[in-house]
């Protein structure tokens, strides 16, 4: 890890790169991009093994080898900024950050409190997303202008971890420029309301086009949080229950001492997710096969946002409080 920080001039934790790398290759299953064109061998099918490998060594790094634990103290108070604020407007905030908290989930968070803080988190996600729609561009690799950086120094990476993907993929999944569908857009004056309906349409669809991806990542996120801790009996805080159904999820409040998310390597679920990735390997793999699935065959075929948001299992806490999913995403985009 020293080495590869000295080469790529980066200090990112050895967790931090391992984090990453994981992230890295869920964007690829999220984005289906295809995982031979560099290698010219092994698809989908062969690197969702692989991903077992990266959270076995990301605990490792996490409660092992940084014996003082603060790796994961630094991390829980980021990732419980992010719970119980709005970070969309920082503009210290990027997208790359964004995502290594939401992956980093799957090792700092038990099932209950994944269960108990999502729908927040997705409000706080899709509020990122949409109120910085133009400022990211490849969700695989980064971009030049924004590469992944350290907790401590979001600008100090001089020669980042990235590589440009432009002559590769952008005209396949829609992160070059903008959407080519919509004739309607450039129909003659005169249309009236019909005519403005149609372009409010394709607004829209333009918007859903440039959310599916991310959104199919934060599905993963999901599906991978049950896959990994189902079984396991950790609870959230009395604190956090209480508290949870009365937050504004649109606050700039910052946590308190208890709101923080704060866990040790000894507690059980967190043994427990251990001994299930040594001993559960088989099922666990069947369990990311099924996942690969509902990718491909669901999650990259959903035309709307509210398709995601039931995937995600939210979809009836937000008509609960919204008359429909267009007026939960006005909301967030003010």
């Amino acid at each position: 890890f020293d080495r590869l920080r000295s080469l790529q001039g980066s200090s990112l934790t050895p967790f931090e790169l391992l984090v990453y790398d994981l992230r890295m290759l869920l964007s690829r299953f999220a984005a289906k991009l295809s995982f031979s064109c560099d290698s010219m061998g092994g698809g989908p099918g062969h690197n969702i093994n692989y991903v077992i490998v990266l959270l076995q060594s990301a605990l490792y790094l996490l409660d092992d080898y940084d014996a003082n634990a603060t790796t994961r103290a630094a991390v829980e108070k980021a990732l419980s900024l992010f719970i119980w604020s709005d970070l969309s407007a920082n503009a210290a905030v990027t997208h790359e950050y964004v995502l290594f908290l939401l992956t980093s989930t799957l090792f700092l968070m038990t099932h209950a409190e994944w269960k108990q803080h999502k729908y927040t988190i997705m409000q706080h996600y899709l509020k990122f997303l949409l109120k910085n729609m133009g400022s990211y561009h490849t969700l695989t690799y980064g971009h030049p202008n924004n590469p992944p950086a350290p907790l401590t120094a979001p600008a100090s990476v001089s020669a980042p971890l990235y590589r440009s993907r432009d002559d590769m993929w952008d005209d396949d999944f829609g992160f070059g420029g903008g959407s080519s569908s919509s004739s309607s857009s450039s129909s003659a004056p005169g249309g009236g309301a019909a005519d403005e309906q149609q372009k409010a349409k394709d607004k829209e669809a333009a918007v859903v086009e440039k959310l599916k991806i991310p959104l199919t990542f934060i599905c993963m996120i999901d599906e991978l949080q049950g896959v990994l801790k189902a079984k396991s009996a950790g609870a959230a805080s009395p604190q956090q229950g209480t508290q949870e159904a009365e937050k504004d999820p649109t606050s700039d409040d910052k946590p308190s001492e208890s709101d923080l998310l704060r866990h040790n390597k000894s507690e059980g679920w967190v043994v427990e997710l251990k001994n299930r990735l040594k001993q559960e390997q088989m099922g666990m793999l069947t369990k990311l096969q099924a996942m690969l699935d509902t990718i491909n065959n669901e999650l990259s075929n959903f035309e709307e946002v509210q398709e995601f948001l039931d995937a995600f299992g939210v979809l009836p806490q937000v008509l609960g409080e919204n008359e429909n999913v267009s007026d939960f995403l006005a909301k967030l985009r003010k």
